[in-house]
């Protein structure tokens, strides 16, 4: 093989580890700080960065030494950062940047992990193209250039499809950046030692070596007594037994937010409390005979809704596909034939079906770190609203805080709510007075009316007669001021920003 070949393909496979890297750092961080735009923006910012002083030093340095093995030797160093960072977010991101917060901490965290690797692979485009200028000058700058940069682009752009299509879905993210890191440390230490048999062989000695010991390292668990985890397509799912604060209870969680519980003693659903309010629509209406669950997670609040209406039919949306799966095997979901599940994105899902429920239970903000925001505008409540019966009732769970300071997502989430539904009422699982953050339950009916509940507390039995003490006033909320979210200007991130410091 001729070096100007050699070369394309190190360029190729290069660009491809650095957009491998960049995708996979939203993944990383995710568990600490969300998807949040902080993230993003950070890591951008970050990588961004690295890439153009990279660019500037791997410039003068080709000038000054256009060696091709301190090209490859440029290339090992990479992969060895790389690994470095699998070392250091596996023990370090939960003590020392997760304290920092959602704001600053993401932004440290990106500087701290990502900024050598990525400075280290900028510096080779521009040697890569002082390496092809002598071995082809025959060819001119012009087209030197623009084949190092096509190989390059070419190189990122199956990067960025395989970490989206293939690897994720399929290879925990640890082992991803792992993978990373040993390509580029055996492509750059064969190019750095020469092409002998015995140096090839000890290159896949030592990178089998380090492959074996990065790959049964294993991550440190977010959870204390964690029974399961794995790396989903949107976050890191765990099942805790008797986590913190959930005594005697199995724990869903996502990233590090608790999503739904059962209880330990009999499997029940009960241990979810917010689903508990799907007896509201017993006060309101006769039994319900479409039901649609938006945010399935370990399928508590399906699981109550047949409790309380069993003869109904239940459409359950989550956009998790292993979820299911992990409900069955840990949360004692059972198959049910009246029960109907779809891996689909909440609003796609109302927009391509058309049915109409008498009640629809929003349960699709997982996690302070992670909130849809396509799913707290203005536009999506209407949608919402169009696919409910006559009849129909809509429940939203929300977390929040009626706290001054923690309150702006709160305040903007109910004065969106209520532009749809102007008769709503809210309820504050832990009470009206408590600050802190908690969960609330938004409910409302299609006729744009209040739901009856302090009109039907004997039809409903005691559990709408224990509520009333729940019952937030719309005095309380203060919407004024308050900011409305549409798909046009949604600001969640920073809204939510001071509830996410206090985690």
């Amino acid at each position: 093989m001729t070096f100007p070949f050699i070369l394309n393909v190190t360029v190729f496979l290069t660009g491809a580890a650095v957009l491998v890297l960049e995708i996979i750092a939203t993944r990383l961080l995710a568990p600490y700080f969300g998807n949040t735009i902080f993230s993003i923006s950070s890591i951008l910012s970050v990588v961004l960065a690295a890439l153009s002083v990279g660019y500037l030093a791997g410039g003068k340095l080709a000038d000054r030494n256009p060696s091709r093995k301190l090209f490859f030797t440029i290339i090992w160093i990479s992969g060895a950062a790389v690994l470095l960072v699998r070392i250091i977010s596996s023990f370090f991101l939960l003590h020392w940047f997760a304290p920092l917060g959602s704001i600053m901490g993401p932004l440290v965290a990106s500087a701290f992990l990502f900024f050598a690797p990525s400075f280290l692979l900028g510096m080779l485009s521009p040697f890569a193209i002082r390496l092809k200028m002598d071995a082809s000058r025959a060819r001119g700058i012009g087209a030197n250039t623009g084949e190092i940069f096509f190989y390059s682009t070419a190189g990122s752009i199956a990067g960025s499809l395989a970490t989206g299509f293939i690897l994720v879905p399929t290879i925990g993210v640890a082992d991803i950046v792992s993978g990373t890191g040993i390509v580029l440390f055996a492509l750059g230490l064969a190019g750095a030692l020469g092409g002998s048999m015995r140096r090839m062989v000890l290159i896949i000695i030592v990178s089998a070596a380090a492959a074996f010991g990065l790959f049964r390292m294993g991550e440190m668990p977010l959870h204390a007594n964690e029974i399961f985890a794995h790396d989903g397509l949107y976050e890191r799912i765990s099942v805790v037994d008797n986590a913190p604060n959930f005594s005697g209870k199995r724990t869903l969680f996502l990233d590090r937010s608790p999503s739904t519980s059962i209880f330990l003693s009999d499997a029940s659903p009960n241990a979810t409390i917010y689903a508990e309010y799907l007896a509201l629509d017993r006060g309101v209406a006769p039994a319900p005979r479409r039901i649609l669950v938006l945010g399935g997670g370990a399928y508590a609040v399906p699981r109550y809704a047949r409790m309380l209406y069993p003869e109904s039919f239940i459409d359950v949306v989550e956009i998790e596909p292993r979820l299911r799966d992990i409900a069955k095997d840990f949360f004692s979901l059972e198959d049910d034939e009246r029960m109907t599940h779809y891996v689909a994105d909440a609003r796609a899902f109302l927009r391509q079906h058309d049915t109409a429920y008498d009640i629809i239970f929003v349960d699709v903000y997982s996690s302070f770190l992670s909130i849809p925001t396509h799913l707290t505008t203005e536009e999506f409540f209407e949608l919402l609203r169009t696919r409910l019966a006559a009849d129909g009732i809509v429940l939203m769970n929300v977390a929040g805080s009626l706290g001054d300071g923690l309150n702006g997502f709160l305040r903007a989430e109910a004065r969106t709510f209520k532009s749809v539904f102007p008769g709503f009422v809210l309820f504050a699982l832990q009470g009206p007075d408590v600050p802190g953050p908690q969960n609330f339950v938004f409910a409302a009916a299609k006729n744009d009316g209040d739901i009856g509940v302090a009109e039907n507390m004997d039809a409903g039995g005691p559990f709408l007669n224990a509520i009333q003490k729940l019952r937030v006033p719309q005095e309380r909320l203060s919407l004024d001021g308050a900011v409305l979210l549409t798909d046009d200007f949604a600001p969640v991130d920073y809204l939510i920003a001071p509830l996410v410091a206090l985690y």
